[in-house]
């Protein structure tokens, strides 16, 4: 189906293109006829943002969620490596921290604090990343290193 510019009614920013109408995808290609009338529309009209404001939050929240338990994953991996140990993931090195017979109980103990400081600070990057956006990059650094 062909558009005419008279034809859009609403214009939403969709990856590389635009959902035209609700229902019609439009991939920014200069070729594109329908692209083009999206562009003259353009010219007159704002479109609407890929996301909601809601769903921006969101997606920076998770994002970062998911930067810092891959943060803190490379940490564990290191120690298993360096202690010839087999930890799944930080919360299996919890499960060790007060154990007073365990040879690792102190390093599980440290790394577990260290995850929480971790945690801490990625709820203040998370803040700023959602006021000043912040890459990837800049928001681990604003993560505390494990030493």
């Amino acid at each position: 189906m062909e558009i005419i510019n008279e034809d859009i009614k609403t214009v939403k920013i969709q990856g590389d293109g635009y959902l035209v109408n609700g229902n019609m995808s439009v991939p920014k290609a200069d070729g594109n006829r329908d692209y083009q009338e999206v562009k003259i529309w353009i010219e007159d009209n704002t479109p609407e943002s890929e996301f909601t404001h809601e769903e921006s939050m969101s997606n920076i929240i998770l994002a970062g969620e998911d930067l810092v338990t891959t943060y803190i994953q490379i940490e564990v991996e290191k120690f298993n490596e360096a202690n010839r140990t087999a930890f799944a993931d930080i919360h299996a090195m919890a499960n060790y921290k007060d154990s007073a017979l365990y040879t690792h109980a102190k390093a599980c103990g440290d790394l577990w604090l260290w995850n929480e400081s971790v945690w801490m600070a990625a709820r203040d990057a998370q803040a700023q990343a959602i006021t000043d956006g912040l890459t990837s990059e800049e928001f681990l650094a604003l993560l505390p290193k494990f030493v």
